[in-house]
């Protein structure tokens, strides 16, 4: 791949963001293991979209909520809502697919 040193792009188009991901992957070698987490966390925080407070009334106020990992090899599911910025874990296990039907609030904290 030629490096161009233009700026990945952004916004909130939704196909800039992908593009930027994907370009994102592209430039990267492979990662260690440890370090895929946060670098994913890193790339999801550069193309989220932030909240204004004082947009919230209108109706297409477009925001990230919240960006969320899932390790299929450890059925870990690691999410960053908006309002903590701290990042949270729930571990899923198969009891949990074939009888969970009770929606999980997490506390913000």
């Amino acid at each position: 791949m030629i490096q161009t040193k233009q700026p990945l792009p952004s916004g909130p188009i939704p196909t800039d963001r992908f593009i930027h991901m994907a370009l994102r992957r592209l430039g990267t070698p492979q990662l260690a293991p440890q370090q895929v987490p946060t670098t994913l966390f890193r790339w999801l925080q550069e193309v989220s979209l932030p909240y204004h407070a004082d947009r919230r009334h209108l109706i297409s106020h477009n925001y990230t909520h919240y960006r969320c990992l899932i390790t299929l090899a450890t059925r870990t599911y690691r999410f960053i809502p908006r309002t903590t910025g701290h990042e949270q874990r729930l571990t899923l296990t198969p009891e949990m697919a074939t009888t969970w039907r009770t929606p999980y609030l997490f506390p913000a904290d």
